[in-house]
């Protein structure tokens, strides 16, 4: 069964796609993380891909410059 959806699922790659790749982690904009919070507030799935440790990911996502 085949449902109709207005809700879609995104797969971004961090390191220089939503941010800038440093040596210990992604500096994200924080213009990026405000439209992926808005994407994700409408009911998207939003996925990251990288080669990065979880940790490194979570601290670009939280502490970027």
């Amino acid at each position: 069964m085949i449902f109709a959806s207005d809700k879609n699922i995104f797969i971004f790659d961090l390191d220089n796609t939503l941010g800038r790749k440093t040596h210990f982690f992604t500096k994200i904009s924080k213009e990026n993380l405000q439209f992926l919070k808005r994407m994700s507030e409408e009911g998207n799935l939003i996925c990251f891909s990288t080669d990065r440790a979880k940790y490194s990911v979570y601290k670009g996502m939280t502490l970027q410059g």
